[in-house]
């Protein structure tokens, strides 16, 4: 078979019901893009494909026949592989997620092909849940930061922004007990909760729990959080403007790392040393 592929004849071994009936089977032992690129042409597979079910087994398939199909074919995939991605229930995007197997490449790839996929509700708790794995230190995340941020994007505009705030409110039900990867995975997220943002208790419910355990990857995010946000700190009420201060300057005494974020707060905070009480 490798020889047809090589050849340029594909399409002699492999017809369109041969592909989709049996690519699981197929694909550990089949160069894919040189399968596509040998098949002269793929109009009959991509009738076929969109002729059937939307299988997300078979998602890393679709995702090659959209990049070696002329226009006119790859707009009629396109269209047909938008409605399946977007057709997936929460455990299927689950999964995904904990696994990729080709439906989130798919999605992505359509995404910068300029669809707007707008992933929503069973997308958003798929991520949810995982992130709430994560925080837990239950699954550490393979993947780029930019591979994170593309799928991030493929929520529609109202979702993504309560997908924010829902992820502000997981982080705040934690106490502080944040497995570090879970700010380099969601922490420019969380940072965009306009939640985050306008709650006053941010401060006694997530910084101070912060500021309490020494978390150094929660403490470097808290600090650019406030970068990106510089009017933050001013907003806050004198309670818990207080509350901060009090914090920060109870934990400031140490050498580790964590004690240098503290002291780098409180530089950005200009916060002055309280004056010590008189005898």
């Amino acid at each position: 078979m490798a020889v047809f592929i090589h050849q340029g004849r594909a399409g002699e071994v492999y017809s369109p019901e041969v592909l989709l009936k049996h690519w699981v089977a197929i694909r550990p032992y089949t160069p894919l893009d040189e399968l596509l690129a040998g098949i002269e042409d793929k109009a009959p597979l991509v009738v076929s494909i969109i002729g059937s079910e939307f299988d997300t087994q078979l998602s890393d398939l679709y995702l090659s026949v959209l990049r070696h199909a002329d226009p006119d074919l790859g707009r009629a995939i396109s269209d047909w592989s938008v409605r399946g991605t977007r057709a997936q229930d929460a455990a299927t995007w689950k999964a995904e997620i904990e696994r990729p197997a080709g439906l989130l490449a798919l999605a992505r790839y359509l995404a910068e092909q300029g669809y707007q996929i707008y992933l929503s509700d069973a997308f958003r708790s798929a991520l949810l849940s995982f992130a709430a794995e994560v925080a837990a230190g239950s699954h550490p995340p393979t993947g780029e930061p930019e591979d994170w941020a593309a799928y991030f994007s493929l929520l529609d505009p109202d979702g993504r922004m309560m997908w924010r705030d829902e992820l502000y409110e997981l982080a705040k039900q934690r106490s502080g007990e944040i497995a570090p990867t879970f700010f380099s995975i969601f922490g420019e997220e969380l940072a965009g909760s306009e939640s985050a943002c306008s709650d006053q208790a941010f401060v006694s419910h997530l910084v101070v729990p912060l500021l309490t355990k020494r978390h150094l990857a929660g403490l470097i995010w808290w600090r650019q959080f406030m970068r990106v946000h510089p009017g933050w700190a001013g907003s806050l009420r004198d309670r818990y403007r207080g509350v901060l201060r009090a914090a920060l300057f109870e934990q400031e005494n140490s050498d580790d790392a964590a004690a240098e974020q503290i002291r780098g707060a409180i530089r950005d905070l200009d916060f002055r040393r309280p004056r010590p009480k008189k005898q």
